[in-house]
């Protein structure tokens, strides 16, 4: 199983003095979601850097990772957003989106996940695209209940739902 090592200073981090020592986190423990909690000055930014930097680094065409930052300062954010690595282009297109919600006045970015792109326009390719969103977005669902899994009943109606939903 790969890790992805950090080398932290503990006095940073937890308040100990000491030498560097790696901390190991499983690829596989960051394939979901990962909460990084603690107090002002305690290395959550610094911890999420090099999170975002080694993934990002690690990134090719086989395996990328998809990397969501919410940062309601901002600041994170730019110093992100100015790494070397974002401003590299990969098979054409920018590797970073960065949505400043005060960036255009009167606008507020959303996210619509019924939302298909409009530059789809062969039915089959879009038919593809539907069955797809459908089956991930019923896959969610299913994440979501916690302590329960979708019946073979439940996905088999779930799933045309959604499609319908899209189609609109």
């Amino acid at each position: 199983m790969p890790f992805f090592l950090i080398i932290a200073w503990l006095k940073k981090i937890v308040g100990i003095p000491s030498t560097p020592k790696a901390l190991g986190i499983p690829l596989t423990a960051l394939k979901k979601h990962t909460y990084i909690t603690g107090r002002s000055g305690s290395g959550k930014s610094e911890l999420m850097k090099v999170l975002f930097y080694t993934l990002q680094k690690q990134s090719h065409k086989n395996h990328q990772y998809s990397l969501l930052l919410l940062d309601p300062h901002g600041d994170l954010a730019e110093e992100m957003f100015s790494f070397q690595l974002n401003g590299q282009k990969e098979g054409g297109r920018e590797r970073v989106l960065y949505i400043d919600p005060y960036m255009e006045s009167g606008y507020t970015p959303v996210i619509n996940p019924l939302e298909l792109p409009n530059n789809i326009k062969n039915p089959e390719e879009r038919d593809a695209m539907i069955d797809l969103l459908s089956q991930e977005l019923a896959g969610i669902f299913q994440e979501m209940i916690v302590g329960s899994t979708l019946s073979l009943q439940m996905e088999a109606l779930l799933v045309p739902c959604i499609a319908v939903l899209l189609r609109k």
